[in-house]
């Protein structure tokens, strides 16, 4: 193979230069793509440059713009409407480059664009690039390249009529391949700095839901010898993307020491996560819709050999092990499970009760714990779950009533029908009961900040402890409306009083939580749609509040029970889908030795980048922005005439395949620096009759 160089970049009219000739000017500036991606087999990729009003599921506020932004439609051809099977992706790319728009079974994989001064520019799939001996946001200088464009901040430049877009220099798509030339911009304007950014990117199709982007960001900088202060690029973002995370709820990241994934659940916001080296991963990271992972097994109590209905020890060598093998009933009520009426009304809470094949006689049940939990019941053989109710989860295990054994259960969900128990757990299912732990609240500084509990400068965690809203005053409640929160998320947003505990400028927003009281004088139980700050304090008053997304029942449910005096644990449902449910998309990043060892001598004429690459994922602030940023964080010394190089990968598929599939591309991937070529290339254009 020729060495492998850059080439000047001829800026040519696309209506006189032909298809093939545009391509060879781009692609001779990329690396190659992958032998594995080039080598697939029955691959068909479709393309329209054709901009059409398809339905993309973004925000109203900057929907208006993407037609301006559109370069070309690329889609891979496989089912999009295929939820167990989920391969198929139609992407948009802009004339920057960039991907904003990944659509599949999930459907919107990318943010929605809520924010006016960033109409994808921002949260889309773009790399960045920053001179750090340059970069002075504080003084006014902020540099920050983005391959999108710059920001359409108004309030800063109402000069300003539209978004401005980093422009095309040329494009071909052909094959399986899109390649994209562009000069991304300054992304804070106005702005001192030219942009010396030259972007380079090839999509490829490499079938069965991978694609791969290759990209080249080159300096062309003015050398300082020769005109203004070189701008020197040492910092990148490879890529700054992420996904929309009511679309993919869970992280799940690979181990270097294992080829198991490990789920994050839930999420971090981004202000509190740590940076993660690469090279504490496999190689790649997967983002999925939502994961239920291994909740511990609870321990089934046994019975009395006399059937007396009282509990005894296991290891009591007359004890009878308690097996919940469901039964069928009589044909006028063949399902194991039936609605129990008397002690519904006796409760306020759904009860039912479930015939169970001859066991050990056990009265009681598990009603009230010290420490409350979730107690759930779970059929192994289809993964189909059933919480139930933190209060009164089962009021008996297996009580003995004209001749059968009875399991009485409450479920969480007061909704759900006695149809639904028995569709989820028909008669001979073998019931394995688990339970959750309570959620983990996060720990302080004291500033606000979240840091890791057994850091030396945590605080420790916040409590919850409910206070008048008008403390020192009397009052009967601590809870209240936020106007303006409620405004801003278009939800209904309480913020509850709580005693002076440790600040946490944070919550858990696209998690649903239950509040469940420690007080034996009033036994409440609440579910909340999320958890905007855990313990907000107020710096006008000094007040502390913990804002949530009120749940069923509303304002005036908290206004009732949240009363002063109360405490509370907070639980949550691990109730995800089962991993050969989850659609997932997996990013194949690569590993420290793909990304910096082996490079060197994989491209002639090529560099290794020893700097450090690092990630950082996290829920962006606004949970209105349904916006996790995933990024690649590189730094390595780009000088001018220099290129940094990369290769990385896509994988559209379940949860449950993606650790094989993502490792055999984990090692397709590189980075490296191309150093300026002093090969003095000349090229001959050559008219034709045609004009081509």
């Amino acid at each position: 193979m020729r060495p492998w160089v850059i080439y000047p970049l001829l800026c040519l009219s696309l209506a006189t230069a032909t298809t093939n000739f545009r391509k060879a000017l781009i692609d001779d500036n990329l690396p190659p793509s992958s032998s594995k991606c080039l080598g697939a087999q029955n691959v068909k990729t479709s393309f329209s440059y054709s901009w059409t009003n398809a339905s993309l599921n973004f925000s109203d506020v900057n929907t208006p713009h993407e037609r301006n932004l559109f370069l070309v439609e690329m889609s891979n051809g496989l089912p999009q409407n295929n939820t167990l099977e989920p391969k198929g992706w139609t992407l948009r790319i802009s004339k920057a480059g960039n991907i904003y728009s990944f659509k599949g079974p999930w459907g919107q994989a990318v943010a929605p664009q809520t924010l006016a001064k960033s109409p994808f520019v921002d949260e889309v799939w773009q790399d960045v690039a920053v001179s750090t001996n340059l970069n002075n946001p504080s003084g006014g200088r902020a540099y920050f390249i983005h391959q999108a464009g710059a920001y359409f901040d108004q309030v800063i430049n109402p000069n300003l009529t539209s978004p401005w877009y980093s422009p095309n220099l040329g494009s071909n798509c052909s094959g399986n391949s899109c390649s994209i030339v562009s000069w991304s911009q300054q992304a804070h304007l106005p702005t001192v700095f030219n942009s010396s950014k030259l972007e380079f990117s090839r999509y490829t199709n490499c079938g069965d839901g991978v694609y791969e982007h290759v990209f080249a960001i080159h300096n062309m900088a003015t050398d300082p010898s020769k005109g203004p202060p070189s701008d020197t690029l040492d910092y990148f973002n490879t890529l700054w993307w992420g996904a929309r995370t009511s679309a993919f709820q869970d992280v799940v990241r690979s181990n270097n020491n294992s080829k198991s994934l490990a789920t994050i659940d839930p999420l971090p916001d981004w202000a509190s996560v740590g940076i993660l080296s690469v090279a504490d991963t496999a190689g790649y990271t997967v983002f999925a819709e939502h994961v239920r992972f291994g909740s511990p097994r609870y321990a089934l109590p046994c019975g009395n050999r006399s059937g007396d209905g009282t509990i005894v020890s296991c290891s009591d060598p007359t004890s009878v092990p308690l097996v919940l093998q469901l039964m069928a009933g009589p044909k006028s009520d063949p399902g194991p499970c039936t609605f129990q009426q008397p002690l519904t009304q006796q409760f306020g809470i759904l009860t039912v009760r479930c015939r169970l094949k001859p066991t050990a006689n056990i009265t009681d049940g598990v009603v009230h714990w010290k420490i409350p939990t979730y107690l759930v019941l779970v059929n192994n053989v289809t993964n189909a779950i059933m919480y139930l109710h933190p209060l009164r989860g089962v009021t008996a295990w297996s009580r003995f009533v004209s001749g059968i054994n009875w399991l009485i259960v409450s479920p969480a969900d007061n909704s759900t029908t006695v149809a639904d128990i028995n569709k989820k757990f028909p008669a001979g299912t073998i019931l394995q009961v688990q339970y959750e732990r309570t959620y983990a609240l996060p720990c302080g500084n004291g500033t606000g900040a979240v840091v890791n509990c057994s850091s030396p400068l945590s605080i420790g965690q916040p409590s919850i402890s409910m206070i008048s809203l008008t403390y020192p005053n009397s009052s009967s409640t601590a809870c209240e409306q936020s106007i303006e929160y409620t405004n801003l998320y278009g939800k209904i947003v309480a913020r509850c009083r709580i005693l002076p505990t440790v600040p946490i400028n944070s919550g858990d927003p696209y998690t649903q939580l239950t509040f469940v009281s420690n007080n034996t004088n009033a036994q409440i139980s609440y579910q909340v749609y999320g958890v905007i700050f855990w313990s907000y304090k107020d710096p006008s008053t000094n007040y502390f509040y913990i804002y949530v997304f009120a749940g069923d029942g509303g304002m005036l449910f908290l206004r009732n029970n949240f009363y002063p005096g109360l405490n509370f644990t907070v639980l949550f449902k691990n109730d995800g889908k089962p991993w050969d449910r989850n659609m997932a998309i997996s990013s194949i990043h690569g590993s420290s030795s793909s990304l910096k060892e082996s490079v060197g001598g994989a491209i002639n004429g090529t560099m290794n980048v020893y700097g450090e690459t690092q990630i950082r994922y996290g829920i962006a602030g606004n949970p209105a922005r349904d916006f996790t940023p995933f990024t690649m964080r590189t730094f390595t010394s780009l000088p001018e005439g220099n290129t940094y190089v990369k290769r990385h990968f896509m994988i559209a598929d379940r949860l449950d395949r993606m650790a094989n599939r993502s490792m055999t591309w984990v090692n397709e991937t590189y980075q490296a620096i191309v150093p300026q070529s002093n090969a003095n290339i000349s090229i001959q254009l050559i008219r034709t009759s045609n004009s081509t």
